[in-house]
């Protein structure tokens, strides 16, 4: 094993990548060696360079993550993988499992399973979001009739309500009494969930369906 372990980041938002470098570096010995935006310069990357893990969300343009799944295991013989995506349902769950990753975490809880999912996977074991299965066993929405409102958590729509409010990232820390950078995390969910790119975008949303 490497004095550093390498670490390739797989997503195409470039705040979720920054935000997982942050905390992933925070660690001793690991490294990330590069960041990638989708699965042609993922692929293009580890063919010249190599790795020992990558962090893969399955949402991507030009390949889908399942999709370079049936790439990496067969190519990659010693690669690891671990699936972190927002997908909470079961076939995006069992087609990853029968792909052979090494990990699934849910995007949601990647401040608390992430670095442990890591650890466990470097040393041979497989790791997955810890309440997965209650969320793959629930049955939803509080409101049906908003189905872009039914795939947030509710910590998801409590930051949405306060970005609408106009709060800043530290202030709504402070009122949730968690980081900065959880904050940011959790906003960059927001946006990809919500496939918006800007702040305005979600004040515009929060206030065309009354959440402020």
């Amino acid at each position: 094993m490497s004095e550093n372990y390498r670490i390739v980041l797989c997503d195409d938002h470039s705040v979720v990548r920054e935000g997982l470098r942050n905390m992933i570096e925070s660690e001793g010995g690991l490294k990330v060696v590069a960041e990638c935006s989708n699965g042609v310069e993922l692929l293009e990357y580890l063919r010249a360079e190599g790795a020992d893990l990558v962090i893969l969300d399955l949402s991507m343009p030009r390949f889908s993550g399942l999709e370079l799944l049936d790439v990496l295991k067969p190519e990659f013989k010693n690669l690891k993988v671990l699936v972190l995506t927002m997908h909470k349902d079961r076939d995006y769950f069992q087609k990853a499992m029968n792909a052979g990753v090494d990990g699934y975490i849910l995007k949601d809880d990647a401040f608390d399973d992430l670095m442990g999912a890591i650890s466990s996977i470097r040393f041979g074991e497989q790791a997955y979001s810890a309440d997965l299965q209650d969320r793959l066993d629930e049955t939803v929405p509080e409101n049906p009739e908003d189905p872009s409102l039914d795939i947030l958590t509710r910590r998801e729509a409590q930051i949405l309500r306060m970005i609408a409010s106009g709060k800043m990232n530290r202030d709504i820390g402070e009122v949730l009494g968690i980081s900065v950078r959880t904050v940011e995390f959790h906003r960059a969910n927001l946006m990809e969930k919500l496939r918006f790119r800007n702040a305005t975008e979600l004040v515009r949303f929060a206030v065309s369906r009354g959440i402020v």
